[in-house]
């Protein structure tokens, strides 16, 4: 496989991550800006940009941070910094994504995880997609959530 070749089949992978599966509702950020999808039979909390799945296992919110930059560059490793990455799946100039430590205050409760997906806004700053899965809850439905995150078009 030439590097060409390969180069669009990462393309190609990132573009259909961010597609709507069918059946599957789109939420959108406070300001409309940003945009992430869920189930339809999920839960959607327009006026706090979250939603949760029906047995509340999963639940996700969406975000536009303005005037944060996307790339390789200072900016990404300072905004990865800002987590307490378990791993990061993708650090790209085009998608970051990674686990994140769930920080508890108070009593802990079951254990839980976070994933968190940003990519780059059309115009100014970033769309970032968080999820949260409670103990039980379905891994990948929580990532597949979280890549969905797309500056609304």
């Amino acid at each position: 496989m030439t590097r060409l070749t390969a180069a669009v089949l990462i393309f190609m992978g990132v573009a259909v991550a961010q597609q709507v599966p069918a059946g599957w509702k789109v939420m959108k950020s406070e300001k409309g800006t940003c945009q992430v999808a869920v189930p339809s039979d999920w839960a959607v909390d327009n006026d706090f940009s979250t939603a949760n799945d029906p047995k509340k296992l999963v639940s996700v919110t969406i975000l536009h941070e303005q005037d944060a930059k996307m790339g390789p560059s200072e900016s990404d490793a300072m905004r990865i910094a800002a987590y307490t990455p378990i791993k990061v799946f993708e650090n790209t100039s085009r998608r970051v994504f990674l686990e994140d430590k769930v920080s508890a205050f108070g009593p802990s409760g079951p254990p839980r995880r976070k994933f968190v997906a940003f990519v780059p806004h059309t115009s100014k700053g970033i769309c970032q997609a968080m999820t949260i899965l409670k103990s039980g809850g379905p891994e990948a439905l929580a990532k597949q959530v979280a890549l969905t995150v797309s500056a609304v078009r």
